[in-house]
């Protein structure tokens, strides 16, 4: 590989100190092994990445499972060396599968994952019920990763891939776990990179389907914001203040289509990022935020539906951007 230098991270969120530079193949022994020494003071101890993980996958999942994943399973940069940011590309990413729902289509995933020749090497996700792969590509500009992992994401699209803007960020972490069982490929061939301007100009959609298979359009890519002023994360939590302040029922069980939508048309006319954003209302709309007056659930899917027509109702407006810049 042209370059396989990656940072171990003792926690996920350890930027500043613990750092340890390694190489992919190394990372892949940690996670093959298991026996990968970690420390908590507070309650576990001294425990290895087998046992953090085989107790993880017998007594949680959900949001659960996120929590304790973030406390005590390290983590690796597959994009490069991390110094508060990459500051080294590497020649790997990886690119995540989530939530599949039977093992036939675990199954059918995992060999289609083998018979891609970019791919290196295939473990379980922490939750065992995922796939991560690690794609080999030939791209040396970090300044075109985001165009690159576009175009990866359309070419291993399936209903599980997870398309979070969390994914396509640079300096984006990923924890490992336990997996004895993980898939090597003893020839790659590395993804030929070509740089593609639709990937930062227009946008492009796909048609999927809701609870009810009636389909909807949603919109793949935005276009690139160019002006000065707040992050998308500024913007998407000044939305939220202003949803508590001036909507405060949209933020209820009896309003919650409306106010998703309502955050779909305002993220929309933002130049907010189509699946930051998304991510961002989901665990708003999932989180104890929400004022449950008559009980229920209030599902991913129905999230998706109603901020993705939100979404696609408005256009991107450049002085309203420009107006959460005070």
């Amino acid at each position: 590989m042209r370059n396989s230098k990656i940072t171990l991270f003792g926690r996920l969120n350890w930027t500043t100190y613990g750092l340890k530079t390694i190489t992919v193949k190394e990372a892949m022994s940690i996670i093959r092994d298991g026996t990968y020494r970690l420390y908590d003071s507070k309650y576990l101890g001294s425990y290895s990445l087998r046992e953090i993980t085989e107790w993880m996958q017998y007594h949680y999942n959900g949001d659960e499972l996120q929590t304790i994943k973030e406390k005590y399973l390290p983590a690796v940069s597959f994009n490069g060396i991390y110094n508060n940011g990459i500051v080294e590309y590497s020649s790997v990413t990886a690119l995540d599968f989530d939530h599949i729902p039977s093992q036939e289509e675990f199954t059918d995933l995992y060999l289609r994952l083998r018979a891609t020749p970019c791919v290196g090497w295939i473990y379980r996700t922490p939750s065992g019920k995922g796939l991560k792969a690690l794609v080999l590509h030939d791209n040396n500009n970090p300044l075109l990763h985001t165009n690159m992992y576009q175009q990866l994401m359309l070419m291993f699209q399936t209903p599980y891939i997870k398309t979070d803007p969390k994914c396509k960020d640079l300096a984006r972490r990923n924890y490992l776990c336990y997996d004895p069982n993980v898939w090597s490929n003893p020839s790659p061939t590395p993804y030929h990179f070509s740089y593609d301007a639709r990937y930062d100009t227009n946008y492009s959609t796909s048609c999927v389907r809701n609870r009810n298979n009636s389909a909807y359009t949603v919109p793949r890519i935005k276009p690139i914001i160019t002006i000065d002023g707040p992050s998308d994360v500024s913007i998407m939590n000044l939305l939220k203040s202003r949803c508590k302040r001036f909507h405060p029922d949209y933020l209820k069980e009896g309003a919650r289509r409306d106010g998703v939508f309502w955050f779909g048309t305002q993220m929309a006319k933002a130049g907010v990022d189509y699946a930051q954003g998304l991510e961002f209302v989901n665990d708003l709309y999932q989180s104890n935020e929400i004022t449950l007056t008559r009980g229920g659930a209030f599902t991913e899917e129905e999230v998706i539906e109603n901020f993705t027509h939100g979404y696609n109702a408005e256009t991107y407006n450049e002085q309203y951007r420009k107006g959460f810049n005070f």
